[in-house]
């Protein structure tokens, strides 16, 4: 009996020690797999927080540019200082940003719980954003040429150009007093010695005129010279009395410079709000 019963307690002990030791294999693995997640579950926390932070600059930046009402010129400055910035600093959080996601594709990791974007999204938002600021800064561009120009038409403009290398003779991109009057003279302007000399002084430098100078005082002279109330009366006629005028109305009246203008005024708008737009245009 007792030998039996020796065999039956070392029965036991084995299977005690077998269940102690298959307990704490299990409780290392669980352990070394909660490590794990828990590791894995920070990593996405961390590539969230970067992804999100780097979209909302995104996000943020184009709703500013869309919503700008600023002068011309000030909203260009802050597109080109935006655009310079995607191909200098942000390259540097985009980066960091897909090291971030390839260590989550090294994890297996296919379902962020933190976040629905991924490193591809982060990136695709990025090359669209760099697109839309390089053709907002195209419009803009093109709508302060169009305002410096003041309603003259490229033709108008030739023409003034074409004038001007008539009469600088020697190509030096200047002309004197005796040029500047036969240039005005050839252009169907007939001014006398003392106006075209008052011209030449507030225009000139050293009694030259250059073409930069010549431009700015022909657009000046025969640029738009039409009242506020005329303006608002004209947009008036155009929209059929309404307060705001469609783009295919004014696409019907002005050509492509004029509208990419008006519309780079207002980004994103369906229709002109032209007297909210005139009562800027003469508050500059």
């Amino acid at each position: 009996i007792n030998a039996e019963y020796g065999q039956i307690h070392s029965k036991n002990n084995l299977d005690f020690h077998q269940i102690m030791s298959g307990q704490a294999e299990r409780q290392a693995r669980y352990a070394t797999e909660l490590a794990r997640q828990q590791k894995i579950d920070a990593m996405c926390r961390v590539f969230k927080d970067k992804a999100e932070q780097f979209v909302g600059h995104i996000v943020a930046t184009k709703d500013a540019v869309s919503s700008a009402r600023t002068a011309l010129a000030d909203q260009l400055a802050f597109v080109v200082d935006k655009t310079q910035a995607v191909e200098a600093g942000e390259k540097t959080e985009l980066a960091a940003i897909q090291a971030a996601q390839a260590e989550l594709d090294a994890e297996g990791v296919t379902n962020n719980i933190h976040t629905t974007l991924t490193g591809k999204d982060v990136a695709t938002q990025h090359e669209q954003y760099a697109v839309f600021l390089q053709r907002k800064k195209e419009m803009l561009e093109a709508a302060i040429e169009q305002e410096k120009l003041r309603g003259l038409t490229p033709e108008q403009l030739t023409e003034i150009d074409e004038s001007f290398a008539l009469f600088d003779k020697d190509n030096s991109q200047s002309i004197d007093i005796k040029e500047l009057k036969g240039l005005f003279y050839s252009l169907g302007y007939e001014k006398g010695p003392k106006e075209v000399q008052s011209i030449m002084a507030e225009f000139g430098v050293d009694g030259k005129m250059e073409k930069a100078q010549f431009r700015e005082f022909m657009i000046g002279l025969i640029g738009d010279t039409e009242s506020k109330e005329e303006i608002v009366a004209g947009w008036k006629l155009i929209g059929k009395g309404a307060d705001r005028v469609d783009w295919e109305r004014v696409e019907g009246v002005m050509g492509a410079h004029e509208l990419a203008y008006l519309k780079a005024w207002k980004s994103g708008a369906t229709d002109l709000d032209y007297a909210a737009w005139t009562d800027e245009v003469f508050a500059r």
